[in-house]
């Protein structure tokens, strides 16, 4: 589903800023 989805971006972008910060 398209929450699903988008719940999933987030956790992915918080991801790349921990690994960019």
């Amino acid at each position: 589903m398209l929450t699903e989805t988008i719940c999933l971006f987030t956790l992915y972008l918080n991801k790349l800023k921990l690994l960019l910060a």
